[in-house]
């Protein structure tokens, strides 16, 4: 019997021997390591300059079971006594959220036109790519969506990737418009924010 098998039989080891046991990368095995010794399942004994780790006895894995079932019976018990109440705030909630799906270029843009249809003022928030907007709506449409918009006073906040095409979006496709109804845009480096969709 090798070594690392001596360890593990005897259920101890150091985290290198039980990285090469388990196949996990070693920073792995310790950050392991560490959630297990503060919740008490493995114990951390010195030797030498080196800490190697020691499986406790098998009743503290039953105890620590059985209160992560507590634990998880308790939150349950608590939601479920909180249903009624959340179902009486969402049933006074006028604008509950809906989602839908859309697989076709004509249904998506049916969003565009309901985004106006309602003749009433209001924010649009958006997660966005300017250019793949004005690009995905024929010129005709997307004149016809932004006029609305400003006709209504719809007015709008967005995040979108910093290039140099959304730089140009808000002079490209509200220029004539009443400056209030220019999108408030706030540019994210587009290394971290790769957003290309519309």
């Amino acid at each position: 019997m090798d070594q690392q098998n001596i360890e593990l039989h005897t259920l101890h080891a150091y985290p290198s021997r039980i990285a090469g046991a388990t196949k996990l990368n070693r920073s792995t095995v310790y950050k392991i390591l560490l959630e297990l010794s503060v919740k008490g399942l493995v114990a951390e004994i010195k030797r030498g300059k080196k800490l190697f780790y020691q499986i406790e006895k098998p009743e503290k894995l039953v105890r620590a079971a059985r209160m992560q079932s507590d634990i998880a019976h308790e939150a349950y018990e608590k939601t479920r006594e909180l249903i009624p109440e959340i179902d009486g705030i969402f049933a006074t909630n006028p604008n509950k959220p809906i989602i839908r799906y859309f697989n076709d270029a004509d249904g998506i843009a049916s969003i565009y036109e309901e985004m106006v249809s309602k003749k009433k003022k209001y924010e649009m928030l958006s997660f966005s790519h300017g250019q793949a907007f004005k690009n995905y709506l024929p010129t005709k449409v997307l004149h016809t969506f932004v006029k609305a918009k400003e006709r209504i006073g719809i007015t709008t906040r967005a995040i979108v990737p910093d290039t140099e095409e959304n730089r140009r979006y808000n002079a490209e496709v509200f220029a004539g418009l009443k400056k209030n109804v220019w999108p408030d845009i706030r540019y994210v480096p587009k290394e971290i924010f790769p957003f290309e969709a519309e």
